[in-house]
């Protein structure tokens, strides 16, 4: 479908509101399964018939994945929208102004990203005599003082490995978003000519912003006597903020109409995703912690989900259920008796079908121990390094060339098991990067749940956080007990 016959009458009445959307910024809170990419996209797709040459959309997302999701949507829309649409990430978005204004830096012009373990191991070496949990206290401190913008942290550990990297050439995932601040707030001229290039700008996933990601937002809108053609179009929901602990702020959602004034909100409530009863219980517990007033989610599907609650004696008896019933679903694996706490009728359920969802990392031993003692495959997302591990990633940085770089791809791929395991993505990302510099920077931005692949074929066993985004026929939560799930911190 191209832009020019898209039918604004395949969307209901809310989402028909926000893609035809003009004049000032704009507020998309969406409900789960409310057709939320589908309306951005639409809206981008609508408003890039309106850009003048030399302009495009910028889009914004929080995962590569996410990204990678969006412009495959465009792509379907109208091929000629890959043209006029940047998608990245925040730090994907923030790194290119870094490369391509890196003259107006205070540090060198061929700096490298590192990865947090990089961050870990660097900071091992500049304090050999702090135990692991001081030095990772350090470097959530630094990251801390980062999203302040103050020029002094007045704390000697922080600065001396600030310095360090500096010293170094190395950028970490903090100095990417907190350098493109400084560098669009400290150069007006240069701010305006981002302005001019990106009118409209797309958020995904807003509630999940932090205060540095929306002082950099605030920066690419401008004041509107500067910038009146920049308009802000920001979508997601509050109640789905999972990023507290990296100082995302829910209350992002809430001041937006006085940060971005004006703006308009718009609800999206009709979910093509649930069934009833499921939304029904789901929204009892959004309900008791909401903080945010969002519509009630109206199912827009009839037929029936299936809800059980299983109480098990302990966390090793839970995770024996779960490999039981999952063995039961999938058909002749397991032994546990067919009873009450069926999660379905037990036909045509695959592996990839199934996902087991935890809040800590540490739960996922226990339900790995269980699927493997019954022979069931599981990938676990959340637990998992990077497609490479950092030895790898120091070794690459030597290259001289994308050609001496494949060569070294494929030497490395023999010895690390990480790398070979992800090699079809690790290429795809090389055939697309035009330099090794380029290659680094995106495999430097990458996630563990950016490698994961939820439809391998095995049954993926993900944190909450790792599985945002994703769609499951069976899904099992484990740890719903009090202090755990929601966690209740110490």
């Amino acid at each position: 479908m191209s832009v020019q016959s898209f039918n604004p009458e395949s969307l209901n009445t809310s989402q028909r509101a926000a893609v035809e959307h003009d004049g000032t910024h704009l507020l998309i809170v969406a409900g789960p399964g409310t057709g939320k990419t589908r309306t951005l996209v639409c809206r981008i797709a609508r408003l890039a018939k309106t850009l003048s040459a030399g302009r495009q959309i910028l889009a914004v997302t929080f995962t590569n994945k996410a990204a990678d999701e969006m412009r495959e949507r465009l792509t379907a829309l109208d091929a000629a929208l890959s043209e006029k649409v940047e998608v990245g990430t925040f730090h994907a978005f923030a790194l290119q102004l870094l490369r391509r204004y890196r003259k107006r830096l205070s540090f060198p012009l061929g700096f490298t990203v590192i990865t947090p373990d990089e961050a870990e191991a660097l900071a091992a070496e500049l304090m050999p005599a702090a135990s692991r949990r001081e030095r990772r206290d350090c470097l959530l401190r630094l990251s801390a003082w980062k999203a302040t913008l103050q020029p002094n942290s007045n704390d000697p550990a922080l600065e001396a490995l600030r310095s360090a990297l500096r010293a170094r050439g190395l950028v970490d995932f903090d100095d990417i978003l907190r350098d493109a601040v400084l560098l669009l707030r400290d150069n007006s001229d240069l701010a305006r000519e981002v302005r001019q290039r990106y009118p409209f700008v797309m958020v995904d996933e807003y509630q999940d912003v932090n205060a540095i990601q929306v002082e950099l937002l605030r920066l690419l809108a401008g004041e509107a006597q500067d910038a009146p053609g920049v308009r802000l179009t920001v979508i997601g929901d509050p109640n789905q903020a999972i990023y507290g602990f990296r100082g995302s702020e829910a209350g992002s959602f809430r001041d937006f109409d006085r940060t971005f004034a004006p703006c308009r909100a718009i609800s999206l409530n009709e979910n093509y995703r649930s069934a009833g009863n499921l939304l029904a219980a789901g929204g009892q517990v959004i309900k008791a912690g909401s903080s945010f007033p969002v519509p009630e989610l109206v199912a827009r599907i009839q037929d029936e989900g299936r809800l059980a609650v299983h109480e098990a004696a302990g966390e090793k008896a839970e995770a024996r259920f779960v490999a039981d019933e999952i063995a039961r679903l999938v058909g002749g694996f397991g032994h546990h008796d067919q009873g009450a706490h069926a999660a379905g009728d037990g036909h045509g359920y695959a592996f990839g079908d199934i996902a087991v969802l935890f809040r800590l990392k540490t739960q996922s031993h226990a339900l790995e121990e269980a699927l493997a003692k019954a022979g069931l495959p599981f990938r676990t997302c959340g637990v998992r390094p990077p497609s490479l591990s950092l030895a790898s990633r120091q070794a690459l940085k030597t290259a001289r060339d994308l050609s001496s770089l494949t060569a070294e791809l494929e030497r490395l791929a023999a010895a690390d098991p990480v790398l070979a395991e992800n090699m079809e993505r690790v290429t795809t990302l090389l055939a697309s990067s035009a330099s090794v510099t380029e290659f680094l920077d995106r495999l430097s931005l990458e996630t563990p749940e950016d490698v994961f692949n939820s439809r391998a074929g095995k049954v993926s066993l993900l944190t909450l956080h790792a599985a945002k985004g994703l769609e499951f026929p069976v899904v099992f939560i484990v740890g719903c007990e009090s202090g755990l799930l929601p966690l209740k911190a110490d």
